[in-house]
């Protein structure tokens, strides 16, 4: 099978055959969104990545849209037939980190990098415990679960339930902006930690994000007084979002 090369930079990533990557990549559900196995023969790889090149793959965007989330699971399964997976998700709300159209990026169970990667990089997990299991798999499976477009729209199948976990970001959201809305409308920082401690009361796992972006507050709150809030929440709300939706 002849190899063909993904030129990103100044980083060559190989699709190579899938056995010789021991690795079975499932057909993409995203029409414009190709999943290959990969190596990185350049120079420039970051440390550790050797032991997890194994099970890395390169997701290209072949759409016409940039690309600002992704969801990938990684399924295991040993010689006794347990299964165990490892999901990969990312937010790239903020543009310059999202996937362009005819970019690639190089992802793995625990880790993403987008290029360009020099040798001075982020090094990549240590070997663990994932790692192993994965090594000592007898099959290991990797499928794309879902894609967010810049459009904030969702497409795949959502096994893992991503799109929940990603519209949740906005969850977290509305907790920073009514705090804002409730200092600008002169509520004292008494007030607004009790609605918070109403917040964080409530059970989990239901609205999760809500409850652990009131919780991180209050922590700020008690550490640092409510100027430290108001700041902690302006801070959230300048983050880079989209509203993610099917």
């Amino acid at each position: 099978m002849r190899s063909i090369a993904f030129y990103i930079s100044a980083v060559c990533w190989m699709q190579t055959p899938l056995a010789a990557a021991g690795l079975v990549i499932a057909n993409s559900p995203v029409p414009g969104v190709v999943l290959a196995a990969a190596t990185a023969p350049g120079e420039a790889q970051p440390l550790n990545y050797e032991a997890w090149r194994p099970f890395a793959v390169v997701l290209t965007n072949q759409s016409a849209e940039n690309i600002a989330a992704i969801a990938l699971r990684w399924t295991a399964t040993d010689k006794a037939g347990t299964v165990t997976q490892h999901v990969l998700t990312r937010s790239l709300f903020d543009r310059s980190q999202q996937i362009r159209p005819g970019h690639s990026v190089l992802a793995g169970p625990m880790w993403l990098l987008s290029p360009p990667v020099t040798v001075n990089s982020e090094a990549l997990p240590l070997a663990d415990s994932s790692l192993q299991r994965l090594q000592s798999a007898d099959t290991v499976t990797v499928a794309l679960d879902g894609i967010v477009f810049s459009s904030g729209q969702f497409v795949g199948p959502d096994t893992e339930h991503e799109l929940e976990a990603f519209q949740a970001i906005g969850d977290a959201r509305n907790v920073d902006a009514t705090v804002m809305e409730m200092q600008a409308a002169g509520k004292t920082a008494a007030a607004i930690v009790e609605w918070l401690q109403s917040i964080s009361s409530q059970a989990v796992p239901a609205g999760a994000a809500r409850i652990r972006a009131a919780r991180m507050l209050l922590r700020v709150y008690n550490n640092n007084g409510e100027a430290a809030l108001i700041k902690a929440a302006q801070r959230q709300l300048d983050q880079p979002f989209i509203a993610v939706r099917r």
